[in-house]
């Protein structure tokens, strides 16, 4: 038996693949949060491509720490049911709630699934013995207190942290981690289909810029920067929203420039499949999709537009630029002036 906790999109796409590729009896857990696009994205992949033996859906009631909260009680709860798990994946390797299933669940294997590029940030946490399990400072304390009074209350304390982790990925990861890598090709969603047909257009792949601290204002000259990028080659350019980016924004974005706004219902690995229809060329500032699409898909190009490190905020900046190394191994990077 084997157990899956998700709680993106993404991560469920690769626990699909995971399941598909093990072949073996599963459950799966999806943690839901107060974001709906999110949510509906979860929904709509379980509903379409779910090949688990049995799903378990924890729901956020009034904040997202509920979910995590009735994500414990259920670990407590499989802990006394006493059934031995072959392996347990997990979609989120800095939650300290998915990862105390390792620890007390004590399967055989236990593995980490992608989440788009922060699974290079992970790849340093693991081999750096290193638990992002908090944030900085008086919050950063006060979670640390309670998650603490968590496990000893519900007499989880004694558990070591299990630090034999494997990585289930569609990346190529190249680094001094002395443990088992599985890459996958999404073989489980070429199976599903393929689009049948290609528009000579750019597909530009949005992100939420403001998490990394960068103004609408500013990210709308990022935005010009590209579409004159594209003009001066005669290029048509359609802006692919991300589930977190707001309405408010995106028709800010719309406004201003003049550009199609184009707003999936499921993650663009599948999305183009059910569309029937590839777009030649793909683009973005930062997104997974700039190295998963190409697994599944041919394109005439596929370019990232990057912008100074310097200006987002300090925690994100050692992530961003690894990201930005991974991008010029394979695809083509723009400097934005």
């Amino acid at each position: 038996m084997n157990l899956f906790i998700v709680e993106s999109p993404f991560q469920l796409l690769s626990a699909i693949e995971a399941n598909n590729y093990f072949k073996e009896t599963s459950i799966l857990i999806v943690k839901y949060n107060m974001e709906e696009k999110n949510n509906t994205q979860l929904s709509s992949i379980i509903n379409k491509f779910s090949n688990f033996g049995k799903v378990i859906e924890i729901k956020a009631t009034k904040t997202n720490y509920d979910a995590n909260l009735k994500l414990f009680f259920l670990l407590v709860k499989l802990k006394k049911e006493n059934i031995f798990y072959n392996k347990i994946f997990i979609g989120e390797y800095r939650s300290y709630h998915m990862r105390k299933f390792f620890d007390i669940l004590n399967p055989d294997e236990c593995f980490v699934l992608d989440d788009g590029n922060i699974i290079f940030s992970v790849i340093k946490y693991i081999i750096n013995k290193k638990d992002e399990y908090y944030f900085d400072g008086i919050k950063g304390k006060i979670k640390k207190s309670i998650y603490s009074m968590q496990v000893f209350y519900l007499g989880l304390a004694k558990y070591k942290i299990r630090r034999d982790i494997s990585i289930f990925t569609c990346f190529n990861i190249n680094s001094e981690l002395n443990t088992k890598i599985i890459k996958h090709n999404f073989n489980h969603i070429k199976s599903i289909g393929s689009a049948h047909s290609s528009k000579d257009i750019v597909y530009f792949y949005g992100a939420n810029l403001e998490e990394l601290g960068i103004n609408k204002e500013v990210e709308i000259k990022y935005l010009m920067y590209v579409v004159k990028y594209y003009n001066n080659i005669d290029y048509k350019i359609m802006y692919v929203s991300h589930r977190k980016e707001t309405k408010e924004k995106l028709l800010y974005i719309e406004n201003r420039l003049a550009i199609p706004i184009i707003k999936n219902i499921y993650p663009a690995e599948i999305q183009l499949i059910l569309d029937d229809v590839v777009p030649r060329h793909i683009s973005s500032f930062v997104s997974s999709v700039l190295i998963t699409l190409p697994i599944l898909y041919n394109f005439d190009s596929v370019i990232s537009f990057s912008f100074k490190i310097d200006n987002i905020i300090e925690k994100y900046k050692e992530e961003l630029s690894v990201v930005k190394e991974e991008y010029k191994k394979t695809i083509k990077v723009v400097e934005i002036d």
